[in-house]
């Protein structure tokens, strides 16, 4: 589709838990934008597959909400420069120029809950010792077959597993 500059869908639904793969879209001049906020820290993904993967803490990494954390391409940068420089108006609040601007400071538009950072950093810290991003898929993909055999049911190896804890 010629028409189409952006595609855009949730690494992970999460309502239902469906995943959804992360690859890039073979479209000339398109960018593929990932939301990950219930997927970052529990799935994995090539980061060279898309553009734009973003994400909120407060699911997978058991922060608070209210912070938003963004891997941009050089495409991606380009873009969100080039459309700042054009006359379309964009609030402050939802500009990306700004936060692009700011993250190249350490810096973000408006000044997050400390507790925030704490629970990031430390859910962060505390994956890494476990095994790092491997180790949490493993542990969200028993976790999710746990909950898959006891809605049927079923009690299934990993739910035993669990349950002699």
């Amino acid at each position: 589709m010629p028409d189409i500059d952006l595609y855009a869908w949730p690494h992970n639904e999460t309502s239902t838990g469906v995943a959804a793969p992360v690859h890039r879209v073979n479209a000339q001049g398109a960018l593929t934008v990932i939301d990950a906020t219930s997927a970052a820290g529990g799935m994995t993904f090539d980061a060279t597959d898309t553009d734009v993967y973003y994400f909120a803490p407060q699911k997978n990494l058991g922060s608070d909400g209210g912070l938003w954390v963004a891997l941009v391409s050089p495409a991606a940068i380009e873009r969100i420069e080039r459309i700042a420089t054009s006359d379309r108006y964009i609030p402050e609040s939802l500009s990306l120029k700004s936060a692009l601007d700011n993250s190249r400071l350490d810096q973000t538009l408006n000044t997050p809950a400390l507790v925030t950072l704490h629970l990031l950093n430390s859910q962060l810290a505390w994956i890494l010792e476990q095994g790092g991003l491997p180790w949490a898929c493993a542990r969200v993909t028993e976790s999710a077959l746990h909950n898959r055999g006891c809605r049927r049911g079923l009690n299934p190896p990993v739910s035993r597993r669990l349950l002699a804890m």
